[in-house]
């Protein structure tokens, strides 16, 4: 069994959470055994970091001909005619020959695979925000998102999703058998996380001003990531009470970037929040590390891997009772309703200010993370591959 992923779209630092599970296929296929095989995909724009991310497993660079170059040079220009915008290889055409499975990691069909062979494909399809919040997508995005993920719902062999909670949304939307939809918790290098380097920690955060106690929050300033009411309950809780610690911000810096800052300066919390835009995953370790507690006040995820990074690296997590959290977090996290500003303050003045609350999410989080390990995940993802190929012969 020979199974290809196509990162060709991938772009680093830009794709938030689907970067993480990308990065972690590899290492669950490195687990594989015998004679079956897991390749990773890339284009000339992305072959070095994809190849990098590879690590034992193996790594292919899809060049594209002349024909489809020929394609691609006629599509950019119609679009530029036509003034829509151009998604580049999400419009490519791709040959494949000598695999038996493709997987297509980023919920869409696309670039489009020719092959000699019949070839069996597996799409993962994230989550299905945009049917519930609608009003965080433009009009153009939400037809793309409605047109391309139902094709890929309906046209794949399989549709792996990252939790029941995407699970039972895919197949309401989609109207498909459940059967043809299964959970692959993609899983974290727990290992990777624990035992940092306190000297390190020490080290980077001084480098970065950050001197006090903090809150720590790994998400990009997209609506969904509800910054604004964190943001506000920080505020009541400066306001109320002598709080003498920051809230640090990283993750992905975009168009939202502008708001954000002009938040954090309406609400007063100049002096409060750190904002460090994109760091690197093993900063992030660091940062995991050195915080008081992850404050993670998501409206929707369809998965959540901060979560589980930060139980990894032993730090109290304050998390949202929405969508896929309450499965990733168990009873081990203090949860928080995203939508009531009181409930976000109530969560952060718990854990913030009670050593012992912290002690005992801390070891309960240390626990249950475990079950997300990446043996377990990619025993899972070895066993969808099998049993769809198995069913093929």
């Amino acid at each position: 069994m020979h199974v290809g992923i196509l990162g060709l779209q991938f772009q680093p630092g830009a794709m938030g959470g689907v970067e993480n599970y990308l990065r972690l296929l590899p290492l669950a296929g490195s687990h594989f055994s015998g004679d079956d095989r897991l390749t990773l995909l890339g284009g000339r724009r992305n072959q070095d970091i994809l190849r990098n991310m590879a690590g034992r497993c193996a790594y292919q660079t899809v060049h594209p001909t002349f024909g489809q170059l020929l394609r691609r040079a006629s599509i950019f220009l119609g679009h530029n005619l036509s003034g829509r915008s151009y998604l580049g290889q999400l419009e490519d055409r791709v040959t494949l020959e000598g695999f038996d499975i493709v997987h297509y990691p980023f919920s869409v069909l696309l670039p489009h695979v020719t092959s000699r062979h019949k070839l069996k494909t597996v799409v993962t399809i994230h989550d299905l925000q945009h049917v519930e919040y609608p009003t965080f997508f433009s009009k153009a995005e939400l037809t793309y998102r409605e047109r391309e993920y139902a094709r890929a719902a309906h046209e794949a062999d399989l549709v792996s999703t990252d939790s029941e909670y995407s699970r039972k949304m895919i197949i309401a939307r989609y109207h498909i058998v459940p059967e043809r939809v299964k959970v692959h918790y993609p899983g974290i290098d727990v290992e990777y996380f624990r035992g940092v380097d306190e000297v390190a920690v020490s080290g980077y955060l001084a480098k970065h001003g950050i001197h006090n106690r903090y809150l720590l929050y790994p998400a990009a300033p997209w609506p969904h990531k509800n910054h604004d009411r964190l943001l506000l309950a920080l505020k009541n809780i400066t306001i109320q009470r002598d709080f003498k610690g920051s809230l640090v911000l990283c993750g992905v810096y975009n168009s939202f970037r502008r708001n954000l800052e002009k938040l954090i300066v309406e609400n007063g919390l100049v002096d409060f929040v750190k904002v460090l835009g994109y760091v690197s995953r093993g900063d992030l370790r660091l940062l995991y590390s050195g915080a008081t507690a992850l404050v993670y006040p998501s409206l929707y995820e369809g998965f959540g891997f901060p979560v589980l990074e930060a139980m990894a690296s032993g730090t109290p997590v304050i998390c949202s009772n929405r969508t896929s959290l309450p499965e990733l977090g168990g009873d081990c996290v203090r949860y928080i309703e995203p939508t009531d500003v009181t409930s976000i303050m109530e969560g952060i003045v718990a854990v913030w200010g009670d050593a012992s609350t912290q002690l005992k999410y801390r070891d309960l989080g240390t626990k249950h993370v475990d079950k997300f390990n990446l043996v377990n995940a990619s025993e899972n993802l070895y066993r969808l591959y099998r049993t769809l190929y198995d069913n093929q012969q």
